[in-house]
């Protein structure tokens, strides 16, 4: 009952709560009107035009900024916890250091501990001392302290960080980094109220996902409130979406889906309850006009009198009109485009190699390789990005180039569009290949230039009046055609690079991240124009919304996985990556992969913990005689195990608790495989409910409870591991001190 009445009140106190705000900068107002309230177990995505005020409410709501009109109001129990778009931390902070201060109670315990266990160790007597050292102990693991340290190892390596990256400072990160140290420090600091702004600006597909999962995980009391023009994370984590429209905030329940028609439904209503009074007013202005001097001069001042104090409904803001046009004037070979064995490094092995060409450039006769063309390189030494790629395109495929930053995607784009040479290889490109290339920093704009000068360089025959009418198509009107180049935003450059690579009318589209700086309304334009687009597309994204409805064939970079340690010969010195072809779409390759590791867990050996109930249980022979677990294990013990291994204790013990962590891994893996599987029946049920197949629908039920035990198992050998993996890692921190004292 208490805990129902705790999940009550947070459910009626808001942590954040405004009304009537109003901001602005000079004489225009930016915030015109915005009231609503954030209440726990809310997850708000606050959407809109770039420019259009998301990140001024944010400060307003944060305090950073003062209302010019309007109130905000802070629970007293609300811990907010900010991530803006800029980077921050000390450019000395090393990476794990630097998020784990976002848990500065559990920093200072932490530190505490160790200097009270220092001076009881020269003060062994002192009983006050003593019992001090243990009221620290119990206050640090009523806090989570234990699990602490491993909660942000997970947090971090979901945002794609590499273990390697932990010790390193801040100043040895990109700003895209940075960024993402900041969302972790937040997300492990236990705030009660998140503000995230664009918080999936540098991540990539696999650390989306694992930020929509951390979110909807979050406890009942939190709430979440979002900037985001990222429609995946909007569907996937959201319960509520926030609209800045001209300046009024408008609330909608539910996701990105459901928000869409609601907003076109309001705006509908609006146009239409504007255009019933402006009917209104010119028969009440007509009446007034013929009647004001005549018999019934009396009814038309009355009019006139209510007219005038009649409440004018504001003609609803157009959204901006983006309509995206392109038409190849040629039609592609069959086959699009070969690559055979592809080689490219940015190491020194690249140095003083041979420039013969690589490339079969595209023409009439376009791939005449009988007899094939054979070109030899030198070999391909230390620096290596990729290597060995082999894979053809046919004319009509849209493939997406996706993986974790860093990984080469972008090179491989500047490879296949002639902007890099390869190392060693072949990039063949099929028969009226007319290349449309769209790079990151829109370096085909040149300072100095205006936005109809810019287009002029790839049509100087266009006239102003069909310029102006094509230029308004990417959202350029009016004096915006004369903006110079160095003055636009990062939202108005791509279109600008969109325009004039859409005005060459190409058959083919290289496009390297071409919605990082485009608001909803322009990835919307742009989804719909590639859906009816001729061509051929090759696309780096991390836009899931775009991936998902627009490619039909993935390039995957896979993550490097270092080779096990405990296994013979394994040292965790190199590590092992490759790249995978999937055709179909991403949430296809998703359930495959995650049925992949499902059926892996189902066959792999047995968990954590079971080698030790008897001797039947086979282990490899490089851990024959390495316990699962270190309960009950003497330091003279551990010493004499790692002594068999050839090792120090200390590394023993980090060598036993990796083993355990990727035990870890693995269950974590099978678990997202059987609740991908689990969510896939259920969408299955809905749509059998909606025909009525209720014997479908029992069919489907069964198969869900079959899968739930399996879970659960998984989910309590999951305890048990995490539980030896910071055992093993408690005795590690003994055996480090005790060889001292030794």
């Amino acid at each position: 009952m208490r805990e129902r009445r705790a999940l009550l009140h947070l459910a009626v106190v808001a942590l954040l709560e405004f009304s009537g705000l109003a901001y602005g900068f000079s004489d225009e107002l930016v915030i015109v009107e915005a009231t609503g309230a954030l209440h726990a177990g809310n997850v708000i995505g606050l959407v809109g035009t770039n420019g259009g005020g998301k990140t001024t409410l944010l400060r307003l709501l944060l305090g950073e900024l003062g209302p010019e009109d309007g109130r905000v109001q802070r629970a007293k129990g609300a811990r907010i916890a900010y991530v803006s778009q800029a980077a921050a931390g000390d450019d000395d902070d090393a990476l794990f250091d630097f998020a784990a201060a976002g848990r500065a109670d559990l920093v200072e315990l932490d530190a505490l501990h160790d200097r009270l266990a220092a001076e009881l160790e020269l003060h062994p007597a002192d009983g006050a001392l003593a019992a001090r050292l243990g009221e620290v102990q119990m206050r640090f693991a009523a806090l989570g302290g234990h699990i602490w340290q491993h909660e942000l190892e997970r947090l971090l390596l979901g945002l794609s960080f590499s273990r390697e990256e932990f010790t390193q400072p801040l100043s040895s990160l990109s700003g895209g980094q940075r960024q993402k140290a900041c969302l972790a420090r937040a997300l492990i600091s236990g705030s009660n109220c998140l503000v995230l702004d664009e918080p999936t600006n540098h991540l990539d597909l696999d650390a989306q996902a694992f930020l929509a999962g951390y979110i909807r995980g979050l406890p009942a009391e939190c709430a979440v409130l979002l900037v985001s023009h990222d429609r995946w994370l909007l569907d996937a984590a959201c319960t509520h979406i926030w609209e800045l429209d001209d300046g009024v905030l408008h609330r909608y329940v539910g996701n990105y889906s459901r928000y869409w028609p609601a907003r076109e439904l309001r705006r509908k209503q609006a146009d239409e309850e504007y255009k019933r009074q402006q009917e209104y007013v010119a028969r009440t202005e007509e009446y007034i006009r013929r009647n004001i001097a005549g018999q019934n001069t009396k009814q038309a001042r009355g009019r006139r009198t209510l007219l005038s104090r009649m409440q004018r409904v504001e003609r609803p803001a157009e959204d901006p009109q983006l309509s995206f046009v392109l038409k190849p004037t040629l039609t592609t070979g069959e086959q699009l485009l070969l690559v055979e064995n592809l080689a490219f490094g940015y190491g020194p092995g690249g140095a003083g190699r041979e420039t013969a060409p690589t490339y079969v450039p595209a023409g009439p006769r376009g791939l005449n390789l009988n007899p094939q063309l054979s070109i030899e390189r030198s070999a391909v030494s230390e620096g290596l990005l990729l290597e060995g790629l082999n894979f053809a395109i046919y004319r009509g495929e849209r493939l997406g180039i996706i993986g974790h930053n860093g990984c080469g995607k972008s090179t491989l784009l500047k490879l296949l569009s002639r902007e890099l040479p390869p190392w060693r290889g072949l990039v063949a490109w099929g028969a009226n290949a007319e290349l449309g290339i769209f790079s990151q920093d829109s370096a085909d704009l040149l300072p100095g230039r205006d936005v109809l000068a810019e287009l002029r360089s790839v049509d100087p025959a266009i006239s102003d009046g069909d310029a102006r009418s094509y230029l308004a198509r990417f959202g350029f009107s009016g004096d915006d055609a004369f903006k110079l180049v160095e003055s636009l935003s990062g939202g108005e450059r791509s279109r600008l690079s969109l325009a004039k690579i859409f005005r060459r009318r190409p058959n083919v589209l290289l496009l390297d991240e071409p919605t990082n700086h485009l608001d909803i309304y322009a990835r919307e334009a742009l989804e719909q124009f590639l859906a009816e687009y001729q061509g051929s597309v090759l696309m780096v994204t991390h836009d899931r919304a775009l991936l998902e409805r627009t490619c039909n064939r993935l390039v995957l970079f896979e993550r490097a996985v270092p080779p096990a340690l405990d296994t013979p010969g394994g040292k965790g010195e190199q590590a092992e990556r490759g790249i995978t072809f999937f055709r179909g779409r991403y949430s296809e390759y998703v359930a495959w992969r995650d049925q992949q590791a499902a059926s892996a867990w189902r066959q792999a050996s047995p968990p954590a913990g079971s080698a030790a109930k008897g001797p039947q249980a086979e282990t490899p022979a490089a851990t024959r005689g390495m316990p699962a677990s270190p309960e009950g294990i003497s330091i003279d013990d551990l010493e004499e195990l790692a002594r068999v291994q050839h090792m120090s204790a200390e590394t023993y013990c980090q060598r036993m608790q990796r083993r355990a962590q990727r035990q870890v891994e693995q269950m974590e893996s099978a678990i997202a495989g059987f609740e991908a599987q689990v969510l896939q029946l259920r969408r299955e049920q809905h749509d059998a409910d909606r025909a009525g197949d209720y014997t479908r629908i029992a069919n489907l039920q069964q198969r869900i409870d079959a899968v739930r035990p399996e879970i659960e198992a998984i989910y309590n050998e999951l305890e048990q591991a995490l539980a030896v993996a910071d055992a093993w890692g408690g005795l590690g921190q003994q055996a480090a001190e005790y060889n001292p004292r030794r």
